[in-house]
């Protein structure tokens, strides 16, 4: 009887120990609770600076651009000129050429392509590069063009010269910054209108539109920027001439010519001043992750200007 007892007493108390268990843990756990979030620290959103010449070096006409990479070289790529942007902040160089203390010299601004071999799938490819020509003077640093065409397409098809920019409806335009354009025009030109930029007058469907010799001129005129180097050769080889032409003429010859001599001297006088006083500054786009890598930078622009002083 002990024996059924006990086992009785052991059968009905398992299921008691079993609950006590069970009530034990579901206290645990109902005890247990998760611990309350740190409040995340306030994240303060920096406002980036506006970037208020970001529109720049599309506002300028690009010149030895052939009219089918017009669209993609605004297009393809999302180009990053902010490091043109910087020099015209406090502490950059075309900020001190502008406002300098003894510098109170405008920016010229033109833009032009380059063929750059990069890197791209699936294989290397040729691809046309955009960059910024600024050029600080105190005045234009010309108002001519120069262009070198060969159309092999019309028999004698290769032609060179240098021609004034209004013959091509193109001239320096000034630049209104993207946090001006609400101001008066009187009071911008009065204070604040020291950058300009080369345009073209004529409009991209009257251009499509033109005759082919034409729109040759204009997709390859550059503007003709002195080298005061060249300028004092040939001031020299004009003066020896002269003498030489002097020597053999008549002398009411010589009394004719004398007025037009000293007008070119004066002329070469001021360019030669002006190409002194000017310097050249040479933009790559910035490196980007959606951008072609520029490997090489050249300080060359063209064989009608004299090359870059300083290469970004």
């Amino acid at each position: 009887m002990e024996k059924g007892g006990s086992a009785k007493r052991k059968a009905s108390q398992m299921p008691e120990f079993e609950d006590k268990k069970f009530t034990r843990l579901l206290q645990k756990r109902v005890k247990t609770s998760q611990p309350k979030p740190k409040p995340e620290p306030e994240h303060l959103e920096v406002e980036e600076e506006p970037r208020n010449l970001k529109d720049l070096w599309k506002s300028a006409f690009p010149v030895m651009t052939s009219w089918w990479e017009l669209d993609r070289l605004y297009s393809k790529f999302d180009w990053d000129f902010s490091n043109l942007e910087r020099e015209f902040v406090q502490g950059g160089k075309l900020h001190h050429e502008i406002h300098g203390e003894n510098n109170k010299k405008n920016v010229y601004v033109f833009v032009t392509t380059e063929p750059h071999i990069v890197e791209g799938p699936p294989s290397y490819k040729c691809e046309s590069i955009p960059v910024v020509v600024a050029i600080s003077s105190l005045s234009p640093p010309s108002q001519e063009l120069a262009y070198k065409i060969t159309d092999l397409s019309r028999p004698g098809g290769r032609e060179e010269a240098i021609i004034p920019m209004k013959e091509m409806k193109m001239g320096w335009i000034p630049y209104i910054p993207m946090d001006k354009r609400g101001a008066q025009v009187e009071r911008l030109t009065k204070h604040s209108l020291k950058i300009y930029y080369l345009a073209c007058k004529q409009r991209k469907a009257a251009l499509e539109r033109l005759e082919r010799g034409r729109y040759l001129k204009i997709q390859y005129s550059v503007p003709y920027i002195v080298d005061h180097n060249s300028v004092e050769e040939e001031n020299e080889q004009d003066f020896e001439v002269e003498l030489s032409a002097a020597e053999h003429a008549r002398e009411e010859l010589k009394e004719a010519r004398r007025p037009a001599f000293a007008k070119m001297r004066e002329e070469m006088a001021r360019e030669l001043a002006l190409a002194k006083n000017m310097r050249i500054y040479k933009f790559y786009p910035v490196q980007t992750p959606h951008t072609p890598r520029v490997e090489k930078k050249l300080a060359k622009i063209n064989n009608y200007c004299r090359d870059a002083d300083e290469v970004y």
